[in-house]
């Protein structure tokens, strides 16, 4: 077994090493020249969409046959109309602002020294995809506007898809400046290559796993380099006492309404002094609509005589639970939220406030519906996926988030000593 494994793991590091070189050339590559790169992309896609349409068909009746879920074999699902839109967004993305040389920040020092804040792209991004396919386009893209060289792997629910893709941009005519394609599509789709990949410290910059939050778990574990993801995309939402009725059951069914995505139930917190109207109110929403839901004992005696439509093993779901007020609510997310997006509904600014300090997400709501938590919503063109960690990038990593910043320091001769 040793010497598969050694081989496998060289044909990796021959691919990482590929992508280095590029990056170092990207770093010298004109905004310009960048944006032809991603128009170029976008009619390769057009180009090739025969090809990669057949490779997703093929992907996700794989998929199927072996039992996944319906959100799996839908994100394998490419249609013609999506290439068409990620054709748009390379032109969108072209016609977007320069990331790179832009000085954040400038000052002078008492000796003379002028220090600039500098935007620098991140090298090298080992792209590791699940199933999300499109989240692959969308990722390309982004990396190809910061100037950044990837190394993709598939994993095997989307290998062919992702082959697919590669190929097409591979066939890019891309403007003369640019020696070597942008993207290097890693050999095998096993943990052996996932794990090298990602243990590549002198040759990957950063790793970017795209899935569920096994896959991004698994591959966190095994990285020697920074990972930058998420993990559990679970939400809570909590309703205040003070929060207006009718306001909060339409967000409230803004977001238990959403596909699963496999990551539990998402958390509708009740204040108990709203919690006779509000819960009996959601509790009937979800049995219309045939959602899986449970509740704690509080909300329990509220629904006597209602059937819990709870189903054994159900994918997503909704838990309905009382809480007594604004740091109860916060306590419950700190100890069971994920860290992605939470959402308080309230008329109370002070409340407002208090739960947008306490609770630590990437992303929290005051009285709008967490399922905006999006690069494109958030008018970023697009993102790679949704940072919950702590450093460098938290939110929807966008164009800005993959790139990084160093200082630039220009003097006359100034000595230390």
């Amino acid at each position: 077994m040793t010497m598969p494994h050694a081989s496998a793991e060289a044909e990796v590091v021959a691919v990482a090493r590929q992508a280095r070189a590029c990056s170092r050339a990207l770093r010298l590559l004109p905004g310009a020249q960048k944006n032809a790169c991603l128009l170029a992309f976008g009619s390769a896609l057009q180009d090739a969409a025969d090809s990669i349409l057949r490779a997703a068909r093929d992907d996700a009746a794989h998929a199927r046959a072996h039992g996944a879920p319906t959100y799996v074999v839908q994100a394998l699902a490419l249609n013609r109309a999506d290439l068409e839109g990620m054709s748009r967004l390379a032109a969108t993305l072209a016609g977007l602002p320069e990331p790179v040389g832009r000085i954040e920040s400038t000052w002078i020092r008492p000796n003379g020294l002028k220090i600039e804040k500098t935007r620098v792209p991140l090298g090298v991004v080992a792209l590791l995809a699940e199933y999300d396919v499109g989240a692959v386009i969308d990722a390309l893209l982004l990396c190809a506007k910061a100037g950044d060289a990837v190394a993709l792997l598939a994993g095997p629910l989307a290998n062919r898809t992702c082959t697919a893709i590669v190929r097409a941009l591979a066939a890019a005519a891309l403007p003369a400046q640019v020696s070597a394609g942008l993207v290097y599509l890693v050999p095998g789709h096993g943990e052996v290559a996932r794990c090298a990949l990602v243990r590549q410290r002198e040759l990957v910059d950063v790793a970017i796993p795209v899935g569920s939050a096994a896959w991004v778990e698994a591959i966190s574990s095994a990285a020697l380099v920074p990972v930058l993801g998420q993990g559990c995309r679970r939400r809570h939402v909590y309703v205040d006492e003070d929060a207006d009725l009718a306001l909060a059951l339409t967000v409230v069914a803004d977001v238990v309404t959403a596909d699963p995505v496999g990551d539990g139930p998402d958390v509708i917190l009740v204040h108990r002094a709203v919690a006779p109207r509000v819960v009996p109110a959601v509790a009937e929403m979800l049995l219309e609509k045939t959602l899986p839901f449970t509740a704690d004992a509080g909300a329990a005696k509220l629904l006597a005589g209602v059937h819990l439509a709870v189903a054994a093993g159900a994918v997503g779901g909704v838990h309905l639970a009382l809480v007594d007020g604004v740091d109860a609510a916060a306590a419950v997310i700190a100890e069971q939220g994920s860290g992605y997006s939470d959402a308080i509904l309230t008329n109370d600014r002070a409340v407002a406030a208090r739960f947008a300090a306490l609770v630590d997400s990437a992303c929290v709501y005051l009285n709008a519906s967490p399922r905006f938590t999006d690069g494109g919503q958030f008018g970023m063109g697009a993102q790679v996926t949704v940072g919950t960690g702590r450093l460098h990038a938290r939110g929807p990593l966008g164009i800005d988030e993959l790139t990084t910043c160093k200082y630039v320091v220009t003097g006359k001769g100034q000595v230390l000593g």
